[in-house]
């Protein structure tokens, strides 16, 4: 099955566009490959062409929604400053996209000190993630 009259070409692109779309609606549970072929428009066997697995789907949308984007001035600001902004814009894209989270607590046993820490599963966000921003720019911070 190829695309409908109007529907762009299938691409790397809208396959993940459209699987962030799936994640954002269903969850880690909603993303199938078959369900991907489906609002794509497209045969299951014809993603393949374009992605590996659904395991490579994931990580292309979570690239995708964690991928940073400087300040439309394009000003930048002393390396901390700097800092702060695009772990600011990290911190949004995870809260917008709360699949991540769930990933994140599925992989700790593959990652221990994800679990140990605790510090990406907090549900204080604002507290855990000033907290932890300030200790990791104070170590950065060159010592005079």
């Amino acid at each position: 099955m190829g695309a409908t009259a109007g529907e762009p070409p299938l691409s790397l692109e809208r396959i993940v566009a459209t699987a962030i779309e799936l994640l954002d609606g269903n969850g880690i549970d909603g993303l199938s490959m078959r369900r991907l072929a489906e609002r794509l428009g497209a045969g299951a066997m014809s993603l393949y062409w374009h992605v590996d697995n659904k395991e490579e789907v994931f990580d292309l949308a979570l690239d995708a929604v964690l991928a940073y984007r400087p300040p439309p001035s394009g000003e930048l600001h002393d390396w901390r400053a700097d800092t702060v902004l695009m772990l600011e814009d990290w911190r949004a894209a995870m809260l917008r996209h709360p699949w991540q989270q769930r990933r994140l607590t599925e992989l700790s046993e593959r990652y221990p000190s994800i679990d140990r820490s605790r510090l990406l599963l907090d549900s204080d966000w604002d507290g855990a993630f000033k907290r932890g921003l300030d200790l990791l720019l104070d170590g950065l911070t060159p010592k005079r």
